[in-house]
């Protein structure tokens, strides 16, 4: 019996580099939550796209599907504890990312529809360890750089 896969992942990559402070847990745990999700909800055919790039010292990661796309109606609820629209789901997968990327200062943004009113994109940000984010501005600061 021929097997043939459901949809496809692609990787970019730009050049870049910067140090965040996040453990490899915590990237995994937000990088397989995102793939699987948009893995799930891509039809037969499709392609995942998953980029990583570094802009203006930022680690930007986005994992974008061809699904059928998140309902307005539903899009604050998607990030919340134990919310699923799946049969088989737990409704924690997005709840962990965004706990996760709450947790490591960054921002989580979704897009939804990316194009022809379909498709779902997740875009993480995370700021380098030497800049933090003021929690009452929402504005970036330098903080005192260890030069030692």
């Amino acid at each position: 019996m021929k097997r043939t896969a459901r949809c496809s992942a692609r990787l970019r990559t730009t050049t870049g580099k910067s140090k965040v402070d996040a453990s490899a847990e915590a990237i995994h745990d937000i990088v397989s939550n995102l793939v699987v999700n948009a893995l799930e909800s891509s039809p037969q055919g499709s392609q995942v796209n998953i980029n990583l790039s570094w802009p203006s010292l930022r680690c930007v990661v986005s994992v974008e599907d061809e699904g059928p796309g998140i309902p307005v109606a539903l899009q604050e609820k998607v990030l919340q504890p134990f919310f699923t629209t799946k049969a088989q789901g737990t409704g924690l997968g997005l709840a962990i990312v965004a706990r996760r990327v709450a947790e490591l200062g960054g921002e989580l943004k979704m897009t939804s529809p990316v194009r022809e009113g379909k498709g779902t994109r997740f875009e993480m940000t995370l700021v380098p360890e030497f800049l933090r984010r003021d929690k009452k501005e929402g504005a970036l600061i330098a903080n005192d750089i260890d030069c030692r």
